[in-house]
This record gives C-alpha cells, sequence and structure tokens, in this order.
C-alpha cells in the first residue's frame, strides 16, 4: 500500500523487512533505551524505522497525533455505540455486565462487559485497558482503582458536549505524551535522529478541538477533515482501507523469546522478591492471558516481562538476556 501511494506521488520509497533476529536485538535492548518500564511492543519497529532513516537523514517526520486529534481510533467508535446505555441506571447495567462470561469471546462479550464501568469517564477508560481495574489494583498491591489522574482530570475538564471528543481529550493528556510521543522520542534519539509530528503544532491541535464530532466524523468516516487534504493529492481508492497500527506481531517474531523471559523473570518467588507485583495477581493475568489465545496473549506477557526485566536492569543490577 506505501508503495503504491509513492508511486503515485513519484517519491522515493524504501522498505524494510523486519527478521526475527533485528527483532529480537532490539526489544531485549528496550530496558536500556527507555530508561523507565515501557511496555509498547510498537517501540520494536518504531526503533528499527528511526535505525533505518538515520542511515539517510538526521531529521525525520512522524504523523502520530492524527488519531488522537481526528477520532480514528476503534475505540471511539465502540464509545459512542455503548454511549445510550449510560441513560440506563447503574444497577440495571451492572446486572446485565455479570452475562458477559457466559458470552462467545468477542465484541458482544466485550460490550457488555463494559456496562458495569460507574460512569461515562470510567467506560471510555475501560475501552482503553486492557485489564480489569480491580485485577490491576490487585496485581499491583494498590487500593486505586479507575483511571489516572491524568486521565480522569482531561476527561472531566473538556468542555465538549460529546463523550467522544471528552475521551479524545484526556487521550491527548494521558496516551499520547506518555507512549506513543515517549516511544518515538526514545526510538529517534537511540541513533541521534530527531523526529517532528507536525500534526502537533498548536494552530492545528486548537483547530481540530474546536471541530465538532459531526466534521470529524463526517460521512461516517474517521479522520474526515484529513483525508478530504489527502483526497487532493491522492486518489480514495489508495489509502481508503481499514485501520491497520504499527503493532508487531509477537508470537511470530518474540514468542521463544517470551517464553525464556517469562520463564526467568515472572516466577512466584521472584515476583514476591522483587515486591512490586502481587504473585497470585501475575498469575491470574498470566491465566487470563492464555485463555485468550490471541495476540492479546502476547500482549499481556510483553507488559508484565517489560516491567520485570526493566526492574531487574535497574534496581537488580542484573546483566539482560
Amino acid at each position: 500500500h506505501a508503495r503504491a501511494i509513492a508511486n503515485h506521488l513519484g517519491t522515493d520509497h524504501t522498505e524494510l523487512t523486519v527478521r526475527v533476529a533485528e527483532a529480537t536485538e532490539v526489544a531485549r535492548q528496550l530496558p536500556l533505551l527507555y530508561d523507565e518500564p515501557f511496555a509498547d511492543a510498537s517501540a520494536v519497529p518504531t526503533t528499527l524505522l528511526s535505525r533505518l532513516t538515520r542511515e539517510r537523514v538526521t531529521v525525520s517526520l512522524s504523523g502520530d497525533g492524527g488519531d488522537e486529534l481526528f477520532g480514528g481510533y476503534r475505540q471511539y467508535q465502540r464509545l459512542a455505540r455503548l454511549n445510550p446505555w449510560l441513560r440506563a441506571p447503574a444497577p440495571l447495567r451492572r446486572f446485565i455486565a455479570r452475562a458477559a462470561p457466559h458470552l462467545p469471546r468477542g465484541a458482544l462479550r466485550n460490550g457488555v462487559a463494559h456496562l458495569r464501568a460507574r460512569d461515562a469517564g470510567a467506560l471510555a477508560y475501560r475501552l482503553v485497558s486492557s485489564l480489569d481495574d480491580a485485577l490491576v489494583a490487585r496485581a499491583s498491591r494498590s487500593a486505586f482503582v479507575g483511571a489516572p489522574a491524568t486521565y480522569h482530570d482531561a476527561f472531566e475538564g473538556c468542555a465538549a458536549d460529546s463523550l467522544v471528543q471528552r475521551a479524545m481529550a484526556a487521550d491527548v493528556a494521558s496516551y499520547l505524551p506518555d507512549d506513543i510521543l515517549t516511544k518515538l522520542d526514545r526510538a529517534s534519539m537511540s541513533v541521534a535522529l530527531e523526529a517532528r509530528v507536525p500534526i502537533l503544532a498548536h494552530p492545528v491541535v486548537e483547530l481540530a478541538f474546536q471541530l465538532p464530532l459531526s466534521v470529524i466524523w463526517h460521512g461516517g468516516r474517521t479522520k474526515a477533515p484529513l483525508r478530504a487534504i489527502l483526497e487532493r493529492r491522492v486518489p480514495r481508492a489508495l489509502f481508503e482501507r481499514p485501520k491497520q497500527g504499527f503493532a508487531l506481531p509477537l508470537a511470530r517474531l518474540l514468542g521463544r523469546d517470551l517464553d525464556t523471559w517469562t520463564a526467568r523473570y515472572l516466577t512466584p518467588a521472584r515476583i514476591a522478591e522483587d515486591g512490586v507485583l502481587e504473585p497470585d495477581a501475575v498469575d491470574d493475568i498470566l491465566g487470563e492471558a492464555r485463555a485468550r489465545g490471541d495476540e492479546a496473549t502476547e500482549e499481556l506477557r510483553f507488559r508484565l516481562v517489560s516491567l520485570a526485566r526493566w526492574f531487574a536492569v535497574n534496581v537488580r543490577g542484573e546483566t539482560l538476556e
């Protein structure tokens, strides 16, 4: 798809085919590259792309920010579909949510489970969470359950009438700087590459927050203003296709290493000795991951392993394996 667009525009196009050894080498280095626990697996392809880019240039442009400002993420559409249910009494929603475990795995089961959210902000946060709040609280030995303060304050402080736009504002305040931009900054600067994000220029951000949701989602299309601008240069047939993230196929590229790291760093005895996580809760999370049996399984393991390996290097003083 990228090659077809480059051919249409007459621009230079470079492709990188990632090998298992390359992905594994970067994944092993992540605790050293990021200086903090960081568990977004797309840091691996972002680092590989940064290395390739640095061979040609010293300054690059990134398209990050478009989804948060112009409603591109799938969870925003799910939030819009679930929004009417918030009018139902909370006891009724919780009663319906109890049926979730008895439904087949999939969108319906997930949607019913989300109905237990106490309010709009909790519902929006549940849609971007990988695990149930109560399980996270138990795993981290914390009494805290719910969205972090940064997310909660941005959601509640947004003046937009649209629930979706309030969720977008919360992501701009939390997910964008704490995950997406952190990932880009550490990956690019690890090879002395300057990565700039033109969509986050303040005039663009100010304009995006002034647009009503009917414009952002005009004609049933997400990111409608960006698509309209793109269509001036590229035929719609070249870019109208299902959304595709920058995820890494963890099972295929890192499955064997995840098995090794899980066996080394996530044993109950080691977890108890570190004193950061609750061993029984970690076992429950791994059990939930195994029950899913999909790519989300590897993502959960990758997140736990990333924290444990960071702790091993920076607190225990161990050498990475």
